[in-house]
C-alpha cells in the first residue's frame, strides 16, 4: 500500500478510533458514567411538565437536546418538591420516573416491587438487576403485539415485535446499552405507500417483504431493529457516547434541525457542560441507501454541533450547525478531517474545501412565560443570500424553515390536561442537494421533519393524564404541501436533486408550488399502564389526503395491543 492510500485509510478510521484513544489516555481520571433515557419514553412528557410547573428552565437538563442523561435526570427528579403543587397524577408519574431511572434514583426506589418473584422483578422496572459497588446491570424483555383493521381492507393490520433491552455500567467508568427486536409488521396503507415510494420502512433499515396469503399487493415488513452504545466521562463536565442510536434537537413535536424519524446511525457524541452552557458535538456516519444499488451501501457523513445556553431561568437559546457530506468523486475522501474540529464554524471549513457540502444553520428558543405556559420556536437556513431573501424574485435557493409552538399545562384549570399547538413552515427545496449523498436523509428517510419541504403544517395535541395510569392523547394535523406537477417535482421531495431548479427554474419559486395536496390526520391514542412499562394500547386514526380534484388516499383504521418496554414510533405524516 502506498503512502497516499495509507493516509486515506487512516482518515476513514480516525473517527471510530478517536473515542477509544481518548478513553485510554484518561483512564485514571474518569468520573461517573451514565446511559441515556430512550427517545419518546413516557419520562419526557412527565419531566417537561414538571419543568414548566417549576417555572425554572435553568436546571442543567437542556431538554432541547435529547435523549437525556440518566444521571442529570435523576438529580432533578430526586430533588423535586413533592408538596401540594403536585397533583395525584403528577405524583404517580414522579414515582414512575424514579422507578425507571435506577441506579440514579432515591435508594427507596432500588427494590420497590411489592411482590418480588424470587430473584426476578425485585423492582417494578426490571426483570433482572444487579446493584453493587462495581457493577450495575438491568435486563428487560421487550415485546409489542398489535391487531387492527383498516376500513376497506380484507386483511388485518398486525405487529409482532419481541426482543431484549440491556443496560448497565462497569466500575463506574464505562456505561453500556443495547436494544434488539425482531419484527413482523403489516402497516396501514399510507405507510405501505411510503415504503413503495422510498423503498424504506419509517425508522428502520434493511427489511424483507412479507405477504398475507396469496395477496402480493398486501405488503408487510420483516426486519430487525438494533441500537447500542457505550458511554464514558473523562471529567465531570465532559461526557462521550459512541454507538448506534438517534438524536433530537429542539422543543417541538417536530424538529426542523434533527429529528428521530429516520433509522438510527453510528455516531460519536461529545457533551461538554460547564456553568449554564452545554456544547454538543455529533460526528456521524450514515447510509446513502439506493434500491438495487451497489453493496455495501454507500456512506454519507454528518457533523453537527449545538451550543445551548440557559440565558435566564425563563429563557434558553441554542444555535446549531449541521453539515452533510460524502465521497461523491469516489476518491476515498471518507470522513473529512476538517469537520472533526469541535469548535470551528463549519461554513468556514467548507469554503476552504471548495464548498462541496450541504450545511444547515438553526436556532431554537424556549421561553417559560409562567408556571403553566412555555413558548418555543426554531428557525433554520439551508441557504443564505441576504439580497435574495430580501428580493421579491423567489430565488430557488431561499431554503429556510420556521417553527412556532406553545405548550400550556393544566388548561382552564383542569389538572393534568395539557395542550400543545405548533406551526411549521418549510420552503421548497430545503434539505435537498445535488445528490442523495448530501441531502438531509438517512437510509432514504428524513433527518428532520417527515413532512418535508414546500409545506405548511398545524399540529394540535391534547394530552389527558388526569386518571393516571391512563394516558390519552387527542391529535389533529393539518398539512398543506405542493407535490409534483406533470411529473416534475417542485421542491417537496428531499430525495430528488435540485439540479433542475438551480439551472432552469432559478426564480419564481413560490411556497406550495405544484399540485397542492392537503392532508388531515385525526388520531386518538390511549394507553393504560397495567404495571411498570406494561401497556394496553388503543389507537384510532382517520387520515385523508386530497388535492383540488380528488381524494386519492384515505386511511381509516384502529388497533389494539399490549407492549412491554417497547416505545411506539409515531407515523404522523
Amino acid at each position: 500500500m502506498n503512502l497516499a492510500a495509507r493516509k486515506i485509510s487512516l482518515k476513514k478510521k480516525l473517527i471510530f478510533i478517536l473515542p477509544f484513544l481518548i478513553a485510554l489516555s484518561n483512564f485514571l481520571m474518569v468520573s461517573g458514567q451514565t446511559t441515556y433515557i430512550p427517545q419518546n419514553s413516557p419520562n419526557y412528557e412527565a419531566l417537561e411538565r414538571m419543568e414548566i410547573k417549576s417555572g425554572n428552565i435553568r436546571n442543567s437538563m437542556f431538554m432541547e437536546l435529547s435523549p437525556l442523561r440518566r444521571d442529570v435526570f435523576g438529580v432533578y427528579i430526586n430533588s423535586m418538591d413533592s408538596g401540594q403543587y403536585l397533583s395525584k397524577a403528577d405524583k404517580f408519574w414522579n414515582s414512575y420516573m424514579k422507578s425507571d431511572n435506577q441506579p440514579y434514583s432515591d435508594s427507596a426506589e432500588r427494590y420497590d416491587a411489592k411482590h418480588p418473584w424470587a430473584w426476578i422483578y425485585r423492582s417494578k422496572a426490571n426483570l433482572y438487576q444487579v446493584d453493587n459497588k462495581n457493577f450495575h446491570i438491568y435486563l428487560n424483555p421487550v415485546f409489542d403485539y398489535e391487531y387492527g383493521r383498516e376500513k376497506g381492507s380484507k386483511e388485518p393490520l398486525s405487529r409482532n415485535s419481541k426482543g431484549v433491552e440491556l443496560r448497565g455500567d462497569i466500575d463506574g467508568k464505562i456505561g453500556f446499552y443495547t436494544y434488539f427486536t425482531d419484527n413482523q409488521v403489516f402497516y396501514p396503507s399510507y405507510i405501505r405507500n411510503f415504503t413503495k415510494t422510498y423503498a424504506a420502512v419509517p425508522g428502520e433499515g434493511y427489511w424483507k417483504p412479507t405477504y398475507k396469503g396469496s395477496d402480493t399487493s398486501y405488503l408487510g415488513n420483516d426486519f430487525l431493529s438494533a441500537r447500542g452504545y457505550i458511554t464514558y466521562s473523562p471529567s465531570d463536565h465532559i461526557h462521550l457516547q459512541f454507538g448506534n442510536d438517534r438524536n433530537f434537537i429542539g422543543s417541538g413535536y417536530r424538529s426542523l434541525i434533527l429529528s428521530d424519524f429516520a433509522k438510527e446511525y453510528l455516531f460519536l457524541k461529545i457533551n461538554t457542560q460547564i456553568w449554564r452552557i452545554n456544547y454538543q458535538n455529533i460526528f456521524a456516519q450514515m447510509t446513502d441507501y439506493q434500491p438495487n444499488g451497489v453493496k455495501p451501501y454507500p456512506r454519507k457523513y454528518a457533523a453537527i454541533h449545538t451550543l445551548s445556553y440557559d440565558a435566564t431561568k425563563w429563557w434558553n437559546v441554542s444555535v446549531t450547525e449541521s453539515i452533510i457530506f460524502h465521497d461523491g468523486l469516489g476518491n476515498g475522501r471518507g470522513y473529512e478531517l476538517e469537520y472533526l474540529n469541535p469548535i470551528i464554524f463549519y461554513r468556514s471549513a467548507e469554503h476552504a474545501l471548495g464548498s462541496p457540502d450541504n450545511e444547515i444553520i438553526g436556532m431554537n428558543n424556549d421561553f417559560l412565560i409562567c408556571k403553566h405556559l412555555k413558548l418555543y420556536n426554531q428557525v433554520i437556513f439551508d441557504e443564505f443570500k441576504i439580497h435574495e431573501l430580501l428580493s421579491s424574485r423567489n430565488w430557488w435557493g431561499n431554503k429556510y424553515g420556521i417553527q412556532l409552538g406553545l405548550k400550556y399545562i393544566d388548561i382552564f384549570g383542569l389538572p393534568n390536561v395539557d395542550w400543545q399547538i405548533e406551526a411549521n413552515y418549510i420552503r421548497p427545496f430545503t434539505y435537498t442537494s445535488d445528490t442523495s449523498g448530501k441531502n438531509f436523509s438517512q437510509f432514504r428517510q428524513a433527518l428532520a421533519s417527515p413532512v418535508g419541504p414546500n409545506s405548511e403544517e398545524l399540529i394540535n395535541i391534547i394530552r389527558i393524564s388526569t386518571f393516571a395510569p391512563l394516558d390519552i392523547k387527542l391529535k389533529y394535523f393539518y398539512i398543506r404541501q405542493g407535490h409534483a406537477l406533470n411529473g416534475r417535482d417542485l421542491g417537496s421531495d428531499i430525495m430528488i436533486p435540485y439540479t433542475w431548479a438551480s439551472t432552469d427554474h432559478v426564480y419564481g419559486n413560490t411556497m406550495l408550488q405544484g399540485d397542492l395536496v392537503t392532508t388531515t390526520i385525526a388520531e386518538i391514542q390511549a394507553s393504560y399502564m397495567i404495571r411498570h412499562n406494561l401497556f394496553l394500547d388503543f389507537t384510532y386514526m382517520d387520515r385523508v389526503e386530497k388535492d383540488k380534484k380528488i381524494t386519492f388516499n384515505k386511511t381509516n383504521y384502529f388497533s389494539i395491543g399490549i407492549r412491554m418496554n417497547f416505545i411506539k414510533q409515531n407515523y404522523e405524516f
